[in-house]
Parts: structure tokens; C-alpha cells; sequence
């Protein structure tokens, strides 16, 4: 058996003598119970009143007229409101003093009833209350009182004006206090009883306490493991009260929101929302637990936006569980960053559709090509015995030479369709390009300018040359029609390696060495939406009769089967970059070219400010610098970018796409960041080649540029070398 302490002999006498003085101060007590209620009822009902409408009536001294407004009739129902809910209200009226004596404005009884004040009557009973709420500011309780009625309560609350914080009147609740003066003895009664039950309790206590440090311990424990387990989870866990503030924040829901937990805890949880959604959030918690109404708690996962610190909008998927601890409601959501996954859905969808569509030129063009055949042989044999009549041997040359260009066109469906027969063999690319370019001078414009940029060490690559020779011909005539007052033909070769993170993103392309060609010019660009059909057949933007529409189909069909990749890069008044990327001949395997590949030097406590406006690649750009241990903050334009800077954001590197909206370039952004911070280091990148921008004056010379795709390993060492660099 358990000894008793002194300690618990103490506490035991302690219970004993606080039971004493229960029972003979139950009385004071219920009074103030009855008090403290009266002062909330009060306090409640004055907030429910609107500030200026009041005003408006204290300020206003013609009574008679005011009494007959919607503004007072309404706020007359507001107080009749009032006095329904309030259990014992008697009555429940509005005072002010608008010069010298307290006077009615309105109160909560029927026009026709005998208690009924009316607007502007001088109120005669002792105004001490109202003027201790006047002169503090603060509600007021006055002392019990008994009259020939009864025994009254009577509380008086403030009402404020908004703009000023002056009293403007005071609202007063009469309770007719009798049943609760009869029931006192009873309240007596109940302190004694509840000094019994303490004392009980007190018996219980010396087991309870040992059996309780137990049960601490053993809390402790969970919660230890509760906190191990949101901080080793990999979906974000974010917990909020029923307030909507966040009571915490996991690491991978910092990674997600880019807020630390210090941030975020606190922060109501409608600043990780978009900003359309961020008003209605409280009132759906409100709903929820008033009425168990929801379309997010407990009902699943669903996919939502989020928003970052940096006030970028992303796809998330979200569930909600609700727990209930100690009387108060929280929920915990559960949150997965789909950016990547909602990216290479869309790159699939586009790939799907591209070979739907090539499915059906396919079937088309080959009916097409035996229709063709047929005519050709037919007209042929008619072509002979009509060539003594020089008219229609002139017809017969006109039809023939339609049926060539009508097989010219199912040529390039095939192509598109990549059914076409292609005759591979190892082709040295620079001389290729070099002699195709010789043949397209008589094509160009004497306006249109050519430069080209051939790597040395190209390496040779297995295609079709007349096939190739015909895709560079296709791009060039697409960059002539581009720049109709002339401009620049850029064409240029490189070595490339296309590695695992950029080729995740599309269904048919495998890591490895590849040889980029790239064609360039300087004309009227294309808008995005435009862009990405302009590999779609039969899609042109050129006037009626001036184009088929087949000629970027032909290029994309042809490199797809040829085991390669092609890309448009393109802006409005900014030009038009297409980069065709075929497989090295004789390449390394992948297990070679992982063995040989050399990983950077990672972060050393450095910030990296990027600045990309595509959102897929902002977001695969972020994940790769993140695997390096480098701390990213992205935006998405120049504005953007600066309003961080002056939030307080210091980086040690701004990584910025030359081409930019809302008005800034990238080079201008990086030259108001360096303005502001100093010590910041700049790297450019663009989906152009230095080559292109460089010559056009787009960036200055010597500035160091990324051309896309770059594999994470040139980036992560490019961005090591400028940091690692002396400061100029």
C-alpha cells in the first residue's frame, strides 16, 4: 500500500478549507456569474448593432422625424431581436447624450406599449452607469436593486463609431433578476455539493496522480513519434485550428509553399490559396461546424490551387481529416504538389494527339498516293496519243503537274505520319547543313541575312540526308516568309546531352548524346497558343493559297522517326528558334555516360533568385537546383522578381530567361537586381542560342548563357563557376 505524503495531507487540507469557503460564498459568487453573463449579453448585442447607423440617430435631434425612418424602424426589430433571445430581459433600449441630459433613441417595446419610450424623452433614473461607460468606454454592471417590480440587473455596453472611436451611445439590458434571488439559496446548496465532489475527488487524488504521470509519459511518447512521423513524411501535413490559423507546417510542406514552419504558424491558412478563393475560406470552416456541411473534409482527395510564398499558383491535391481534442475542433490537411505530374499529363495528351492525328494523314495520304498512281499511269497513256493536238497536250502537262504536287503533298503527310521510307546512313551533319544552305541563296530574299555557327566536332548522326536537306530547306522558307522586311538566318550545330530529367518529360525520348541542329530567325515570333500547334497538319498562319500548313508537320514526323526530338522556341516580336535533335551514331550507352559523368560541387549555403516564366520548366528548373542543396525563389517576371528583392530577399545568384513578360528582359531584371544587391552574380538562359541573341543585339557580349535544354550537371557547374568566381 502506498504511504501518504505530507504533501498530499496538505493539499487534502487545503481542499477542506477552499470547500468552506464555497459554501459560504456561493452566493457572491453566483452574483458574479449572473454579472459576467450580463456584461457579454450585453457587449454581444452592442457589436450587433451597425456603429454609423446609431450615430446617425444620437447625432440627429429631431426626434420626431427619425422615428418614423426604415433606419430606426429597423434597428428598433434589431433590439426586439434582442430582448426575444436574452433569457429575463425586460428591456433593452438605446441611450445617448447628445447635449446635457441622457435621452432615448430607441428601446425594444411595441409602439402601443404602455413601457414604450419614445424617441428624444429625457431619461430620468440614475444615469451613473451609463455615465461610467461613457467616460471609460468599457461595459458596466450595476449593483442588484429591488424596486416595487422586483429585483433588477441592469448592464450597459458602449457603442463605438468605427472611424473614431468615440462612444456615440449606450446600449442597456434591464433583467428582471427575481427568480434568480429565490433560487440563491439553491445556488448554496450546489457550492456545498460541488466542495463534497472536490473533496471525493481529493480522496482519488494520491492514485490518480501516479496513474496520470503514467499516462504523461506515455503522451509524451506519442507525440514524439506523432512529430517524427509529419517530419519524415513525404506528402505535405499542414494543421490548422477552427480559427483556419496554422498550428503546424511539416518540411515538405515548407518545400511546397516555400514558407519555414516559424513563418507559417500563426498565419491564417488562407494565405496558401489563391487569391479568389482566400475570402470564402473562413465562412466554409464556419458552415462546417455549424451545420457538418463540406466538400473537402473527409470526402477524399481533391485537386485544388495552391499559392506560394512567392505568390506563384500551382495544382495541389488535398484531403482533410477533422480531430477533436480538449473541446476544440482542428484539421489536418494532407497536400501533394502535382506541378510535375499535371506537366507530363500535358506533354502526354500532346503526344497522343500528335499520333492520332499522324494515325489518320497516315491512312489518308497512302489512299491518297494509290488514287494518284492510278491517274498518273492513265493520264500518261492519254498524254501519248493527244501529243499531236498541242492544246490538249498542254492540258495533259498542266494535269500531270498538278498530280506531282498533289504527291509532293501526301509526301509530306507520310512524313508527318513518319510512314514515309527513309533511307538512313551516318551523314556528317556540318556538311549537309553547309551544302543545303549553298542551294537556298536564289531562294532567300536578298533582304534575309545567313549566319551559321558549326560546331568543329559534330559528331555524325544516322538519317535520311535528302530527307534532312528537306526539313532545313522547310525551316528556312518558314524563317524567310517570317521577316517579310528582312532580318537574319541563323543555322547552327552542337553537341548536346539530353539527360534523364528533361527527357521524363516526353514519352519517346530516352537520355543520351544527341546532335542539335538549330534554325533561327529574327521575324514576327509566334504567341504560345500558336505554338504549340505549330506542328499540327494543315495548321498555317499564312494568307490563303500562300502555305499548306504541312511544312513544320513534315519536320516533326520526319526527326520523330528518325529517333529524335524536335522543339519550337518563340515569342511575340522576338523571333523563332526550332531545335532538331538527333541521336549520336555510335553514342555511349547510359550506364557509360552515367559512370563518366562528373557531379558538380553542390551549394554551399547559397540563394538562387530564378526568373522563367514557364511554369513546367520554373518548377523542373527548382526541383534540379533543389537536389544540388541550393535554395530557390522563383518568379515569374521581371516585377515579380524585384518585388522579393525589396521584401527583403538577398541572393547570391540570379538565373534569369532572356525573354521575359510585363516589360522587362532578363538582362534588365538581373540589372535592377544587381543595383540593389551588389554582391548578387548573374547567369542567363533561352530557349535561342547565344549565337542568335548575341548577334542581334539582344544581350551584350560576355555575358554567360544557357542554352535549353541544358542538362542539371551544366547548370548546377555553370552556376558553381560564377559563384566560385573572385568578385570583379
Amino acid at each position: 500500500m502506498t504511504r501518504i505524503s505530507r504533501w498530499e495531507i496538505s493539499v487534502a487540507a487545503a481542499l477542506v478549507v477552499i470547500c468552506a469557503v464555497l459554501v459560504l460564498t456561493a452566493g457572491f459568487y453566483g452574483t458574479r456569474i449572473e454579472e459576467r453573463r450580463l456584461r457579454d449579453l450585453a457587449v454581444t448585442a452592442a457589436s450587433s448593432l451597425e456603429a454609423a447607423d446609431v450615430a446617425a440617430l444620437a447625432a440627429n435631434t429631431n426626434y420626431e422625424e427619425f422615428a418614423g425612418t426604415a433606419e430606426f424602424a429597423r434597428i428598433r426589430a434589431v433590439l426586439a431581436r434582442m430582448r426575444q433571445s436574452i433569457p429575463d430581459a425586460r428591456f433593452v433600449y438605446l441611450i445617448a447624450k447628445p447635449a446635457g441630459d441622457w435621452r432615448f433613441l430607441a428601446d425594444a417595446e411595441p409602439l402601443d406599449s404602455k413601457d414604450y419610450s419614445p424617441p428624444g424623452q429625457v431619461y430620468e433614473d440614475d444615469p451613473a452607469g451609463f455615465e461610467t461607460v461613457l467616460r471609460t468606454g468599457r461595459p458596466f454592471v450595476e449593483p442588484m436593486s429591488r424596486d416595487q417590480w422586483g429585483v433588477w440587473v441592469s448592464g450597459e455596453a458602449p457603442i463605438k463609431d468605427l472611424a473614431t472611436g468615440q462612444t456615440v451611445a449606450v446600449l442597456g439590458i434591464d433583467i428582471d433578476a427575481s427568480d434568480w434571488v429565490a433560487n440563491v439559496r439553491g445556488y448554496r446548496w450546489t457550492g456545498f455539493a460541488v466542495a463534497m465532489l472536490i473533496v471525493v475527488i481529493a480522496a482519488l487524488f494520491a492514485y490518480g496522480r501516479r496513474r496520470q504521470e503514467r499516462n504523461m509519459r506515455a503522451l509524451a511518447a506519442v507525440e514524439d513519434r506523432t512529430r517524427t512521423i509529419m517530419r519524415a513524411a513525404a506528402v505535405g501535413l499542414v494543421t490548422i485550428d477552427q480559427d483556419g490559423a496554422i498550428r503546424s507546417f511539416n518540411p515538405e510542406a515548407e518545400r511546397i509553399f516555400g514558407y519555414s514552419e516559424d513563418e507559417a504558424v500563426g498565419l491564417n491558412v488562407s494565405v496558401l490559396m489563391p487569391e479568389a478563393e482566400q475570402d470564402g475560406h473562413d465562412g466554409h470552416v464556419a458552415r462546417y461546424l455549424a451545420t457538418g456541411e463540406s466538400k473537402v473534409v473527409g470526402k477524399g482527395t481533391r485537386e485544388l490551387l495552391g499559392r506560394r510564398k512567392d505568390g506563384k499558383i500551382f495544382p495541389l491535391e488535398l484531403s482533410v481529416a477533422r480531430m477533436s481534442a480538449g473541446g476544440r475542433t482542428s484539421f489536418v490537411g494532407s497536400i501533394h504538389d502535382i506541378s510535375e505530374r499535371k506537366a507530363a499529363e500535358e506533354n502526354l495528351r500532346q503526344a497522343q494527339k500528335m499520333e492520332t492525328l499522324g494515325q489518320l494523314t497516315g491512312g489518308v495520304a497512302h489512299d491518297i498516293n494509290n488514287m494518284l498512281m492510278s491517274m498518273q499511269l492513265n493520264m500518261q497513256v492519254v498524254e501519248d496519243k493527244v501529243a499531236n493536238d498541242p492544246e490538249a497536250a498542254e492540258c495533259m502537262q498542266a494535269a500531270l503537274g498538278a498530280l506531282k504536287r498533289g504527291a509532293e503533298l501526301t509526301d509530306r503527310l507520310l512524313a508527318f505520319s513518319r510512314k514515309q521510307p527513309l533511307q538512313p546512313k551516318v551523314t556528317n551533319v556540318n556538311g549537309l547543313v553547309g551544302e543545303t544552305l549553298q542551294l537556298l541563296q536564289r531562294t532567300l530574299q536578298a533582304t534575309v541575312g545567313v549566319n551559321t555557327s558549326l560546331s568543329a566536332g559534330a559528331w555524325s548522326v544516322e538519317v535520311d540526308p535528302s530527307q534532312l536537306t528537306n526539313a532545313i530547306v522547310n525551316l528556312a522558307i518558314n524563317a524567310r516568309d517570317a521577316m517579310p522586311d528582312g532580318g537574319t538566318l541563323t543555322v547552327e550545330t552542337s553537341n548536346i546531352h539530353l539527360d534523364e530529367d528533361y527527357t521524363a518529360q516526353y514519352e519517346d525520348l530516352k537520355p543520351g548524346d544527341y546532335v542539335l541542329i538549330a534554325v533561327s530567325d529574327t521575324g514576327t515570333g509566334m504567341s504560345r497558343a500558336v505554338a504549340e500547334r505549330a506542328f499540327d497538319p494543315f495548321f498555317t498562319t499564312k494568307p490563303t493559297g500562300k502555305g499548306s500548313g504541312l511544312g513544320l508537320s513534315m519536320v516533326y514526323g520526319f526527326v520523330k522517326q528518325s529517333g529524335g526530338h524536335v522543339k519550337i522556341y518563340s515569342e511575340e516580336g522576338q523571333g523563332t528558334t526550332v531545335k532538331m535533335f538527333f541521336p549520336r551514331t555510335g553514342a555511349q550507352s547510359l550506364a557509360q555516360m552515367r559512370r563518366a559523368v562528373v557531379r558538380p560541387a553542390g551549394a554551399r549555403g547559397e540563394t538562387i533568385l530564378l526568373v522563367e516564366d514557364d511554369m513546367d520548366v520554373q518548377i523542373s528548373i527548382t526541383r534540379i537546383l533543389g537536389t544540388f542543396g541550393y535554395k530557390v525563389h522563383a518568379s515569374s517576371s521581371g516585377p515579380d522578381a524585384l518585388r522579393l528583392i525589396d521584401g527583403g530577399l538577398r541572393p547570391d545568384l540570379i538565373l534569369a530567361d532572356v525573354v521575359l513578360p510585363a516589360g522587362m528582359s532578363g538582362p534588365e531584371v538581373a540589372d535592377a537586381v544587381l543595383a540593389r544587391v551588389p554582391s548578387c552574380r548573374a547567369l542567363f538562359m533561352s530557349g535561342y542560342t547565344d549565337n542568335v541573341l548575341i548577334h542581334e543585339g539582344r544581350i551584350d557580349p560576355g555575358i554567360v548563357l544557357l542554352s535549353k535544354p541544358f542538362p542539371r550537371e551544366a547548370v548546377a557547374a555553370k552556376i558553381r563557376q560564377i559563384l566560385d568566381a573572385p568578385a570583379a
